[in-house]
């Protein structure tokens, strides 16, 4: 059976030594990761916020949602995930299922309603991020869960603006990854009609997979 490993990158190194990467142990949330959300990531958050407040610009549109409220009763079908660097929390995944593809209409597939990194592996006003890369180990994990239930590596989602360009990145170089990217597409929110639509297809989930095999 094929088995793969999520990794990040050390953000101040140059990512050409295997000791540049720390592999990502994710898991399903559990109170240790709600506990340090809610001690260390809310209050990281509240510090971006506070900063720009002080200096009259806006915040960054992450430091808003109140992830330490929203784990404590996420939605019905709604799973959520984990990534650890040894004792730290690296970033946090929330995966909905089953959705129905709008494009195809009989097909169901895991939705992500939240893909983050932890805030101190962002860059801010106030530090430098410490890794980089936990974006695609959760993709990654993505894909592979959706295999796990038996859909093929194929995910789909809404990305906020400011992800937009993450998810774009994402495929460049994989052939057909997506299967489908537009605007226009109802999702949970009314808001997902404003906002651009990706459906990752299988035979780009398995090229976008190797990159993890081990």
């Amino acid at each position: 059976m094929e088995s793969f490993e999520f990794a990040a990158r050390l953000a101040d190194t140059a990512g050409d030594q295997p000791s540049d990467f720390v592999v990502l142990d994710i898991r399903p949330v559990d109170d240790s990761a709600r506990e340090q959300i809610r001690r260390v990531w809310h209050k990281l958050a509240q510090a971006v916020s506070n900063f720009h407040q002080h200096t009259g610009n806006g915040s960054p549109h992450w430091t808003n949602w109140k992830i330490h409220e929203w784990i404590q009763s996420p939605p019905s079908g709604v799973s959520q995930f984990a990534a650890w660097d040894d004792d730290c929390l690296a970033g946090f995944l929330s995966v909905r299922f089953p959705y129905v593809s709008p494009v195809e209409q009989a097909l169901e597939l895991p939705y992500v309603e939240h893909l983050i990194t932890f805030p101190g592996n962002m860059d801010t006003r106030i530090w430098k991020r410490r890794l980089s890369h936990v974006g695609v180990a959760l993709a990654g994990f993505v894909a592979s869960h959706s295999r796990t239930i038996g859909k093929a590596g194929r995910f789909a989602l809404h990305a906020v603006q400011e992800s937009e360009k993450f998810w774009v990145a994402l495929g460049t170089g994989i052939d057909g990854f997506y299967s489908c990217d537009k605007t226009g597409i109802s999702g949970s929110h009314p808001i997902n009609e404003t906002q651009r639509y990706f459906e990752v297809s299988e035979a780009g989930a398995t090229q976008f997979l190797s990159r993890f095999a081990t």
